[in-house]
């Protein structure tokens, strides 16, 4: 149990190894947990890594993964930040494609990347507004209103990208302006 809590300081603490060290010993289910974390990290780490070298088909089935698993253990904070990694991850794919090709549906493994973009984006967005509302102190509504304000603006910039796009709602570019509009306010 140590271990894993050491671990879960270390990464809220940005001091993150290649991998999680493996656990000898402990109950059935601090062992669960502890397989369940390190593939999770795993996922992300790869994920992050395969975004970051221009791979998003990858990084998205990836993070599609890390999401699944965030979802069976029920870690809203965490599906709210692989919600928006799906949806930044599928910004990219949407606008790295040829700008010609951008009046047609865009589909990745036959899901519309737009209108996926935008639930994720949703889901990011209203977990993150929970948080923001729910804060108890000063400090902790600041970082969920900087948190809030990257949501907003990351939506807010696929709106604004996607007005062409015909799955994009009628009123994209409006709606774009007014997610900005939020984030501003918020920063």
């Amino acid at each position: 149990m140590m271990i894993l809590l050491r671990v879960v300081e270390n990464i809220n603490a940005g001091k993150i190894d290649d991998d999680i060290p493996p656990l000898h010993g402990g109950s059935r289910e601090v062992n669960q947990v502890y397989t369940s974390f390190a593939k999770l990290y795993k996922i992300v780490r790869v994920s992050n890594t395969a975004f970051f070298s221009g791979n998003l088909k990858w990084a998205c089935h990836f993070v599609q993964d890390a999401l699944k698993l965030f979802t069976k253990v029920e870690d809203q904070k965490a599906i709210a930040i692989a919600s928006n990694n799906i949806g930044s991850t599928l910004l990219a794919m949407n606008c790295s494609r040829p700008r010609g090709s951008r009046s047609e549906c865009f589909e990745v493994d036959g899901v519309c990347c737009v209108r996926d973009a935008f639930l994720h984006f949703d889901t990011a967005i209203r977990s993150g507004s929970e948080e923001f509302e729910n804060a108890k102190d000063l400090r902790c509504k600041v970082e969920y209103a900087e948190q809030l304000a990257d949501r907003y603006f990351n939506r807010g910039l696929y709106f604004l990208l996607s007005v062409e796009d015909p799955c994009a709602p009628d009123n994209a570019e409006e709606l774009g302006y007014q997610d900005l509009m939020k984030a501003h306010a918020l920063d």
